[in-house]
């Protein structure tokens, strides 16, 4: 009988680097037993195949794209792989499944502790230009939806599948088997050892970076200026994009890049009076031992903002004005060269001190 496994993230759990490199790996795997349909250059193939509720067309092409597929894979077993799957209602999940004809079914989710993965979620907003406001305005949400309150999520899938049928495990990377990411992920996910020296080569790639406190400070300025500036009901993909742009120069450029951004404490402090107990009770759900910051999750103050210098700030909008303008985008082109000017007007002789930067005027505000 074909078994048919899923690796179900969670959300920031080193879920893309993951499937960059089954992506690169696939025609190996292949060759060892293991198909990864339609999985795409970049293994995001599958993120169709969760959209239940939330693209239902797309999510049902997708399914019949995936039969057909597997009716033509010689392979008795099939990876899947997709972070939004912890989204995607279980009852729904195994009625597709079963129309694949007979087979197994594995779920194996990736966790970490809610405080980090608040963090992590809010960081990765900052960055698309989704979040402009302080974190605390989006706990509400956060606090519905399965990729922060994956607990009870999770044991909605093992109410469906039977405890059997699914797998977590702690995302640790203090523990990771044989130290790196990708080593842990092929002895979770029970990938052939004959490829680990393959998959591991070149070690962990960053594919997902996570900004530094100083980096965020800027990203949201920059942000807190270009959303009022894009005409209403337009998309916003070239805020996304220059965002990308702003944030990869500023990795390549500054030479210190500053330090780790952290939640406001009475935040942090909420969401582990919230959180903390059911983690603690899931704790048993995990394939070995829960680290104690999984059970009881340590808070951290965040460093105040440093100071970094001009230059590199200011090639980096200089950058992001460019493609902006290359986009067709010259009104956002020119809000992104004022912040350049404001940063330069602000600055003092050591640099531009982040605890200082210059809010939007108020006009860009109440927009």
């Amino acid at each position: 009988m074909r078994l048919i496994q899923i690796h179900a993230g969670i959300h920031k759990t080193g879920s893309k680097a993951i499937q960059h490199r089954l992506a690169r790996l696939a025609p190996d795997l292949a060759a060892h037993g293991v198909a990864l349909p339609n999985f795409g250059s970049r293994g995001n193939g599958h993120h169709a195949l969760a959209g239940f509720t939330t693209a239902p067309e797309a999510c049902a092409q997708a399914w019949g794209t995936l039969e057909a597929a597997l009716d033509a894979a010689p392979q008795g077993r099939v990876l899947l792989s997709s972070e939004h799957m912890i989204g995607a209602d279980p009852e729904r999940l195994k009625t597709a499944l079963d129309r694949l004809g007979p087979h197994r079914a594995r779920l194996q989710f990736y966790v970490r502790p809610h405080v980090a993965l608040f963090t992590s979620l809010y960081l990765q907003r900052v960055k698309a230009g989704s979040a402009i406001a302080a974190p605390a305005t989006l706990a509400e949400t956060y606090a519905q939806g399965p990729e922060f309150d994956y607990v009870p999520a999770i044991e909605r899938f093992i109410e469906v599948f039977g405890p059997e049928a699914v797998q977590v495990r702690e995302f640790d990377p203090d523990r990771f088997d044989g130290g790196s990411l990708i080593a842990d992920a092929f002895a979770f996910l029970d990938l052939p050892a004959a490829l680990l020296p393959r998959a591991t080569e070149g070690g962990d790639e960053i594919v997902n970076p996570t900004p530094t406190a100083e980096q965020v400070a800027l990203l949201l300025a920059l942000a807190r200026r270009l959303r009022p500036a894009l005409p209403e009901g337009h998309d916003a993909q070239p805020i996304r994009k220059a965002l990308s742009t702003f944030f990869t120069a500023l990795r390549a450029g500054l030479p210190d890049p500053g330090g780790r951004y952290r939640l406001p404490m009475p935040l942090q402090r909420a969401i582990a009076e919230h959180t903390a107990p059911q983690r603690a009770a899931f704790a048993h759900r995990l394939d070995r031992p829960a680290s104690a910051a999984f059970l009881s999750e340590p808070l951290a103050a965040g460093a105040p903002l440093g100071t970094l210098p001009l230059a590199p700030l200011r090639d980096a909008l200089a950058a992001t004005a460019a493609r902006l303008r290359d986009m067709g985008q010259p009104a956002l082109a020119r809000v992104t060269d004022a912040l350049a000017h404001e940063l330069q007007a602000a600055a003092g002789p050591a640099g531009l001190a982040l605890a200082d930067l210059p809010a939007p005027h108020r006009t860009e505000a109440a927009a």
